[in-house]
């Protein structure tokens, strides 16, 4: 890896000697081969890839393997942070890998906030990408009709945030055996449409109909 800003892992791009050496280090050691590079973006430091941060990493790549002599097949470029390049046509060519699983598994494309697809609340899709890519399922441990807002002087929950409630009346109300410990609610959509995340607190969510 090398690290080309963001400051996330790999070695230093402005140690070039030092990065040349650790790949002539790898391919003398046995049972190992060098199948490329990789770097990383909008991450740790939050620096966007671009076409320039881009461009750099490919003549370092270039530079490598005219003084060493060893093919680098692979440069990684980057994380789905790196598809607003792809989508306007702008990637620059000879970088041939991006590790894109956060794409799908989150839903979104963070440097022009472009959604997967309506489910995610936008009308700007990512092209052939989908995001109901896991489906959740807890036991239900509590079933009860109660109203929807608490009654009562209110404080902060447990993660020392103040909330507010809409009243939606009294609604049947379903307890799930897990809780934000364990997922995050922003992310959380049901797979049927009349029921509503009300809710979640450490241990456990709040479903309603």
């Amino acid at each position: 890896m090398v690290d080309m800003g963001d400051l996330r892992e790999g070695i230093w791009f402005g140690e070039y000697q030092r990065i040349l050496e650790t790949v002539t280090l790898i391919t003398g050691l046995p049972g190992l081969e060098l199948y490329g590079l990789g770097t990383n973006f909008n991450c740790y430091g939050t620096v966007l890839p671009t076409v320039k941060n881009g461009e750099d990493f490919l003549a370092l790549a270039a530079r490598l393997e005219a003084d060493s002599g060893i093919p680098v097949r692979r440069l990684s470029a980057g994380n789905c942070t790196s598809y607003h390049l792809l989508d306007k046509g702008i990637w620059p060519q000879g970088l041939n890998h991006l590790r894109i699983g956060g794409l799908h598994e989150f839903g979104i494309e963070y440097v022009d906030m472009k959604y997967l697809n309506e489910f995610h609340h936008s009308a700007k899709p990512v092209d052939k990408a989908c995001s109901d890519m896991y489906i959740l399922e807890a036991e239900i441990i509590e079933l009860n009709s109660k109203p929807t807002v608490p009654v009562g002087e209110l404080g902060v929950d447990a993660f020392l945030q103040s909330k507010t409630f809409v009243d939606r009346g009294i609604r049947r109300r379903a307890l799930l055996a897990f809780g934000r410990q364990d997922v995050p609610s922003d992310n959380c959509v049901p797979c049927d449409d009349a029921i509503t995340i009300l809710g979640a607190n450490q241990r456990s969510y709040a479903g309603g109909y």
